[in-house]
Order: structure tokens, then sequence, then C-alpha cells
């Protein structure tokens, strides 16, 4: 390999100059500790807040309404399913189709364990995090039982992506001391740096390139040495455990662009109306206190006195400098507000879901919230194929259900659906309103094909009809068994009668 990692690294970083520099105002607007300043040093150097914490508030809602949604800690966000020639065979078999669900439910259950066992959601929550704000982030899913699940800053990796916006080139920089290395690597440094001490640092680089259509090569560096053997590896596509996200990614463009991009006028304003308020705040409460030269009244008789002291003097020697900015401050306020709400609505705020009234029905509320959430909908569907998917892929390979090797299929469960824990037993419910509604027909059931019509109301729920509708065939069936137990009751009952009769 001509080039090295160190250098591609230093090319590709003084590329994107301009995006960095806005990722720094976009996080001073929100959370400063995303991406600090260039020269900012954790041990000596304090980070600079904004004025205003609705851009912190705003993000860190959204990040958990965003974590609720797609990781629930109580429900599943996969749901698996055998094909369609597996079940009909699992079916045919003779086993139950309940049976069948079930076992498939317990296959969810225990994937969700698996990100519940091991400390994914803290570093799922920075990845989202930096995703809202910068609107690029990383993750590295692990590969073994001793490997965490590792998120990346935005100043730690460059990229650069196909049109389609899969990874075409990554190198991720990563710094270590040399003695808490693999024992392999730390061999290879010593070989190449002899005079190297276990306490240096040095950087740690991770290689992957795009070798075809849907393969990639991950090789490890140190420095401008490259490792190679046992520290080379190829993936496939969906097998590749760095996970780049994107928030919103224009084609042909190489890193994301977060929400925080989106309302960063609105964050600039309201930045400078705080720092507008807070300042005409602290003078507001400052007064000072005008002395008559000519009169009787010193001012070092005032400083010098105490309350409630007797001083020389005649009313009007001495008046207050009364603060005339009171209307100003108010009307920096009222502008703020509207920037607040605003904002507010853009990251799914509560307090700009309703409208400030006395009474609010509970069918607005739910209506308002629906609103809000089909807006951001269309990036749970991005979501669900470039972050839940290989989450899922990974859970799964992790409980040891092995989908390349078996006839079981996964879905994300997103969007619309996903924000209701219940969504699934919600529509269940509304179908089985709906059907107990024709009981007010009357004798007018008689003339309709109650089967059909049961039919187009689960199928317009989006409920599978045929695992909740009877066929014909099995109506017929289900009622000649209960005939059948009704009379073998009415036979038993009627012996019993018989055995308590007394003899004549």
């Amino acid at each position: 390999m001509s080039k090295t990692a160190a250098a591609e690294f230093t090319r590709l970083n003084g590329l994107r100059g301009s995006y960095l520099t806005r990722a720094e105002k976009h996080s001073g607007y929100t959370l400063p500790r995303v991406c600090p300043p260039s020269n900012y040093n954790v041990n000596n150097d304090s980070l600079t807040h904004d004025f205003q914490s609705v851009g912190a508030q705003s993000t860190n809602h959204l990040v958990n309404r965003l974590m609720l949604t797609m990781f629930a800690p109580s429900r599943p966000f996969i749901r698996l399913a055998l094909t369609r020639k597996a079940r009909a065979e699992v079916l045919a078999a003779g086993i139950k189709e309940a049976d069948v669900d079930a076992g498939l439910a317990q296959g969810e259950r225990d994937a969700l364990a698996e990100i519940d066992n091991r400390p994914l959601r803290s570093k799922l929550f920075e990845h989202l995090t930096q995703l809202v704000i910068v609107g690029d982030s990383l993750l590295r899913l692990p590969q073994d039982d001793d490997e965490d699940i590792a998120h990346y800053s935005i100043r730690d990796y460059v990229m650069r992506r196909t049109p389609g916006g899969k990874i075409s080139t990554l190198i991720v920089r990563e710094k270590y001391a040399v003695d808490s290395l693999a024992p392999e690597a730390q061999a290879l440094w010593l070989a190449h740096k002899p005079g190297a001490k276990g306490t240096d640092e040095v950087d740690l680089f991770h290689y992957v390139e795009r070798t075809g259509r849907d393969s990639l090569r991950d090789s490890t560096w140190i420095a401008d040495l490259p490792l190679g053997g046992k520290f080379v590896t190829t993936y496939k596509d969906d097998t590749c455990p760095w996970v780049a996200t994107t928030w919103h990614l224009k084609r042909g463009q190489h890193y994301g662009t977060g929400i925080v991009e989106d309302y960063s006028g609105d964050f600039a304003a309201l930045s400078a109306l705080s720092e507008a308020q807070v300042k005409g705040a602290i003078l507001a409460s400052e007064f000072r206190w005008l002395v008559n030269p000519s009169g009787i009244t010193k001012p070092e008789d005032l400083e010098a006195s105490e309350n409630g002291a007797a001083l020389p003097g005649v009313e009007g020697d001495v008046s207050l400098v009364a603060n005339s900015k009171s209307g100003d401050l108010q009307v920096i306020r009222t502008i703020g507000e509207d920037y607040i709400r605003r904002i507010g609505h853009g990251f799914l705020l509560n307090s700009a879901m309703t409208r400030d009234a006395e009474r609010v029905t509970a069918e607005e509320i739910r209506a308002q919230a629906m609103e809000l959430e089909t807006g951001l909908g269309g990036v749970y569907t991005r979501l669900s194929l470039s972050l839940q998917s290989p989450v899922a892929r990974w859970a799964l390979a992790s409980a040891d259900i092995k989908l390349g090797e078996t006839k079981i299929e996964f879905k994300i469960i997103t969007g619309l659906d996903a924000l209701s824990r219940n969504g699934d037993l919600a529509a269940l419910r509304a179908a089985l309103a709906d059907i107990a509604a024709l009981q007010n027909l009357g004798p007018l059931v008689d003339r309709l094909d109650t089967q059909a019509i049961m039919t187009t109301i689960f199928t317009g729920h989006g409920v599978p009809a045929d695992k909740y509708v009877l066929t014909a065939e099995q109506l017929a069936a289900k009622q000649e068994a209960q005939n059948q137990q009704h009379a073998v009751e009415a036979n038993t009952e009627a012996a019993a009668k018989s055995m308590e009769k007394p003899p004549q």
C-alpha cells in the first residue's frame, strides 16, 4: 500500500475544515462536549457554554425519544418471522401457528437481552446525540465477548462515501500507550522502533477500504507501520462492525448534517436574545442614588450610615435613579419565547405539543403528538436501515440466531408503529371494536357476508385476518365440536339425574 493510514487521515481531515467549524458552532448551541474546539484540553480548559440551555434540553429530549422509540428496553425492536414457504412447511408438519409465533417471540427477547447485558445503550445514546447535533456518527460493534461497543467522536475518524452513502474509505484514529496494545502489536512496534518505551503514546489507525461491491478490507496500523497478518480482516457489508450513520446525507456528500443545523438560525437568534436578556437583567438589578451637591446631605453621610439612621437634609436632596428598561426586557422575553416554541416543535418538546389553555382534551394531545412525530418519520425509516439493522444482526448473532443458516427473516419495527409499545395490540383492539359495531345493524346483519366484512376490517387495520378469522370449514368444524360437547354434557346430566331418582 503506497499511502499510509496516518498520511491519508491527515489529508482527508484537512479537506473538511469548514465542516468541523460548523460542528463546533452547533455543538456550542447545544452540548459543547460533543465537538469541543480543536485546542480544548480537558485537563486545563473549561468548556464555554451558551447563554441559553434550550439547545441542551431539546437535544437530550429528542435523543431520549429516539432511544425509547428505536431501542425500547421493554419491547423488542426486531420482529422475527419464518419465510412464507418455511411457515407452510411447519404448519403442514402439524405444529401450531401459535407455538411458532411463541418461539420466534422468545428469539426476539433473547436478542434484546444481548443488548441489555452489554453496555450498548450508553454508547448508542452518545451515538444518537452526536448524530442529532453533528449529523454524522460512528460505532464499532463488539466482535467477541471481551470487546465492548465503541463510539467515536467526529474528530477521530475521516470518511469517504460512495454515491449511495456506503463506506468507501474510513480511517479511525485512536491513541494508546504502547504497553496497552495487544502483545503481538507491541512486539511489531518495538521491533520497528527499538528505542520505544511502554509508556509512549502512539496513534493506532483502522484503515477500512471498499474492495468490491459488498466487501470491505480493514487493516490496522500503528503510526506509519502496517501490522498485517491477523490484524487484517475482510467483511461483507452486512457483517461489518463499523456502523457509520448520518441524519441527513445529500447524494455525493461524505458527511451528514444534523437537525441542529436545520434550526441553526433560531439557535443563533435565541443565543443572542438570551445574552441580551441576562446582561439587561443584571443592569436592571443595579441602582444608584443622586445627591444634590448644593444640599445639606452629603454622599459620605449615606455611605457611612446604617439602616434607620437619621441624616441631616431636606426632601429632594437624594433621589433614586430609575431604570426604564423593563419594557425592553419584556420585548426580548416575548421574542425569545417565539424562538423557543419553534425549536420545541422541531425537537418534539412536550411543552410545544400542547396549546396554552385551561382545558386540553386527550385526543388533541394525541393528534398533535402524532403530527409532530410524523415530521421525523423519514428519519426513523432511514435509521432503521443504517443503525437498527446492524445492531439487530449483531444481537441475533450474539443470541445464536444465525439468519443465513435458517429460514428466519427479521423486520425492524420503526416509524409510527414503533411509537406505541403496544401498536399491534392497539390495532387489534380497534379492529375488534369495529366488528363489535356490526351488532348495531340488527336484522341487516343476516343479509351481509360477515366473514368478508371481518376480513376487510382486519386488513384495514393492518392485522392479519387469516390469523384470527376462521374459514368456513374451520367454523363448521368448531360448531360440530361444540355440538358434540353439548350432547356429551346433556347425556352426562341425564345419567346423573336418573341415578338420583329414588327406587319405586
